[in-house]
């Protein structure tokens, strides 16, 4: 059996400037939100429970959303995949789009229930 995990990569903190209110997003604290998180724990309780489980988590993100896969394979999933080239503020339908082809080849697809940044 083969589950995808679909993880958004998502701001987890912004900083706002007071006088402006613009909000910078910085990287560093960007990654999976807790959501996400309890998705792929999920998934790893399947693997528990059948075998054999094969648990691939994906997200669509720039580079540095390999660390946020990284977490992910270091607490039991088997494969991960980043999907770059989107840009930064390509809506949820596009980047479920992109999720949705790899979702082809799993026989289950796991997410959270609501995304940090739009609620989607």
């Amino acid at each position: 059996m083969r589950v995808l995990v679909a993880w958004r990569w998502v701001p987890l903190r912004a900083d706002v400037d007071p006088l402006t209110g613009r909000a910078d997003i910085d990287p560093r604290f960007c990654g999976a939100s807790p959501a996400d998180r309890s998705a792929l724990e999920w998934a790893l309780r399947l693997g528990y429970d059948r075998t054999p489980v094969t648990i691939t988590v994906a997200t669509v993100g720039p580079p540095p959303a390999e660390a946020m896969l990284r977490e992910a394979l270091a607490v039991g999933a088997d494969e991960a995949i980043l999907v770059t080239g989107l840009p930064g503020d390509a809506g949820s339908q596009r980047i479920g789009a992109e999720l949705a082809a790899l979702a082809d080849q799993c026989d289950l697809v796991v997410c959270g229930n609501a995304s940090l940044d739009r609620g989607s």
